[in-house]
């Protein structure tokens, strides 16, 4: 038998580190809901970027918390449904997009209507991350 590895916490510990100092990290023992429950975890992840957005903490910094965020939450359900390691894989390529996307968006800003940058980054997070999930579904059924 073969032991098993656990991936959410390495990005629960993450996460942490990087919201130490800043009015997330109050409320990260929420965010251990995200280990047992993926619905309260989006829950949790929810309500973080509302939090993000109303303390201002945009830029990569804010793309940062809150794609480790996901990271934690999804892998954290890819943990409980011992999903393969090609998973975590395209989950990480994904959230690895987001960043040259935020840069080209933040170029492009000046010409596109005006809208909040973070906001486009994390649609598009969001965006990227729901085809992934379609892909990593067709794959696993």
């Amino acid at each position: 038998m073969k032991p098993e590895i656990k991936v959410s916490p390495l990005f629960f510990a993450l996460f942490l580190f990087l919201s130490y100092g800043t009015p997330l990290f109050r409320t990260s023992p929420i965010a251990l809901v995200g280990f047992f429950s993926y619905f309260f975890g989006l829950l949790y992840f929810t309500g973080a970027v509302i939090l993000v957005m109303y303390y201002k903490m945009g830029g990569y910094f804010g793309l940062l918390l809150v794609s480790t965020l996901l990271l934690f939450i999804e892998s954290a359900d890819m943990d409980r449904n011992r999903a393969p390691w090609e998973h975590y894989l395209v989950l990480i390529l994904t959230i690895i997009m987001v960043f040259p996307t935020y840069a080209l968006i933040k170029n492009l800003a000046p010409i596109i209507p005006p809208m909040e940058v973070t906001l486009i980054a994390s649609l598009i997070l969001l965006v990227l991350y729901g085809i992934s999930r379609i892909i990593g579904m067709g794959k696993t059924k």
